[in-house]
């Protein structure tokens, strides 16, 4: 039904289900007709204009008229049963691991079969056809679905590199994609034709380089990579060259000389996201030259990158602190792993700006800032020289705050960002992120000990921040300025199990 907004309510019950009075909101409202049913397993159609849906899709089951508007740049659809009791709710963008086709190019947003979060990028797909099935169940997937990743981006290159992106099949099954347009921007996304005849191998890799999405033939328009971010798509064309439903982008953010980004599967919460990589893979990972690098075809990525400088503990604030309004005790600590001192603040020698702490709680490092050789520095939530002298800080370890925000008990984020070497950041970036750790207490695992007032200790320091497995949380108060005492996990092999 293009050019028409409308949207499905289905059920996996294995009898009928009655709907009338059930709420969906989310951009505006709908509310299901009196006496509206959904058959066992199937599905209704909510539409914004009545008639003109009708006129489309005679046959569909329209249930009822959607009041507003379902926003093209993401939205949040909920969906209540008459007593106002939530059943569903998820949340869509145009951004991230999103597909972009749905995104007012006339193809519709399709549930996964048998997928888990909704509120999830992967639990969903392009329909297979512009227009989409509404009231019935889309047709299987086409067969670029699932096949064709962009996989790894360098942006901010030096000899003996290029910008360059990288494309990856996950699948069994190789896929031709000559003639699928590049670009760096979703809104013009016909600039640069992958070359033709181009397959995917099954399980394998494609690397374009600059030489190609530069300076391509015309009509093609060629463009260049940011060094400060900005988002890489990849549009999917049939053999006729007619527009298919693929349609992807990957967003990268500031870069520093020479270090990629690629996609990784979160442990925290199974989402995609993207990280910089320790090292380009595209192939040729210690080139003698552009013209060698450009012979790379693509490898599996590096582990994420690792700086000089890491978060090493987080004492979060109490719960009975947060609803006070305090940070007292609460605190960030750094620490220092390369060989030589680190400036945190504005270097007008190198014209950089200064580091910064931003996510929960926000800091930017005042000039003179910086961290010895295997040092540590405290950013914390109340007056620094308070908190040097309550906690018995020792003379070697700067103490920096107030910080803005605040350390909630429950979940939070943390990002150390610096600015790319030779660019000033302040105040409104571009940044590179040096490191991050996030936690979430409602969820099992290695951080359940912050409610109870331990810090987040870093467990190994060359381990990747955003990785939970990366932390511990034992000990009630932490150890601010201070090594931590070594932990370890040793494995008990079960020598008897029974029940009586």
């Amino acid at each position: 039904a293009p050019g028409v907004e409308w949207l499905v309510v289905r059920t996996l019950d294995p009898a009928p289900v009655a709907l009338s009075g059930w709420w969906v909101t989310g951009g505006g409202t709908a509310s299901l007709a009196f006496g509206a049913r959904v058959a066992a397993g199937g599905r209704v159609v909510l539409a914004a204009d009545g008639a003109a849906f009708r006129a489309a899709v005679p046959a569909a089951p329209l249930a009822g008229l959607y009041n507003g508007h379902l926003g093209n740049g993401g939205e949040t659809l909920r969906l209540a049963d008459p007593d106002g009791a939530l059943v569903d709710s998820f949340t869509y963008d145009d951004e991230g691991f999103w597909p972009l086709a749905p995104d007012g190019e006339g193809w519709s947003l399709v549930r996964r079969e048998g997928a888990g979060d909704p509120s999830d990028p992967a639990s969903w797909r392009a329909s297979t056809a512009r227009g989409g099935s509404p009231g019935a169940a889309d047709p299987p997937p086409p067969a670029w679905d699932g096949r064709v990743v962009i996989h790894e981006v360098l942006g901010a290159s030096d000899d003996p590199f290029e910008d360059a992106i990288e494309l990856h099949n996950p699948s069994g099954e190789p896929i031709a994609i000559g003639g699928w347009w590049l670009s760096d921007d979703p809104k013009v996304p016909h600039k640069v034709r992958v070359p033709a005849d181009t397959v995917l191998p099954a399980g394998g890799f494609v690397s374009i380089y600059a030489a190609t999405f530069r300076d391509p033939t015309p009509p093609d328009r060629g463009f260049g990579l940011s060094a400060a971010g900005e988002t890489v798509t990849l549009r999917g064309v049939d053999a006729d060259g007619s527009p298919n439903g693929y349609f992807h982008g990957l967003r990268y953010g500031a870069a520093d000389v020479n270090f990629s980004f690629g996609p990784l599967r979160s442990p925290q919460d199974e989402r995609m996201r993207v990280v910089a990589m320790a090292e380009p893979t595209f192939g040729i990972s210690r080139p003698l030259g552009v013209a060698q690098f450009r012979t790379g075809r693509g490898a599996p990525n590096a582990r994420p990158y690792v700086g000089p400088v890491i978060i090493d503990e987080v004492l979060v604030g109490s719960a009975a602190a947060a609803e006070a309004g305090s940070e007292a005790g609460a605190f960030v600590e750094l620490r220092a792993r390369g060989a030589k001192t680190v400036s945190l603040g504005p270097d007008e020698t190198d014209g950089t700006g200064p580091w910064a702490l931003q996510g929960s709680v926000r800091f930017t490092f005042p000039a003179g800032a910086a961290l010895a050789v295997d040092g540590r520095a405290l950013v914390v939530g109340t007056d620094a020289a308070r908190f040097r002298a309550v906690y018995e800080i020792p003379a070697d370890v700067a103490v920096f705050g107030p910080w803005e925000g605040e350390l909630g008990p429950e979940t939070g984020h943390l990002t150390l960002l610096r600015p790319p070497r030779g660019r000033d950041s302040a105040p409104q970036g571009p940044w590179f992120t040096q490191d991050e750790v996030a936690w979430d207490t409602t969820r099992p695992g290695p951080v359940s000990g912050v409610r109870r007032g331990a810090s987040l200790e870093r467990r190994v320091p060359v381990a990747w921040g955003g990785d939970p497995r990366s932390w511990l949380a034992l000990r009630v108060g932490g150890t601010p300025g201070r090594e931590h005492p070594a932990s370890w996990t040793v494995w008990l092999p079960w020598s008897q199990a029974g029940v009586r």
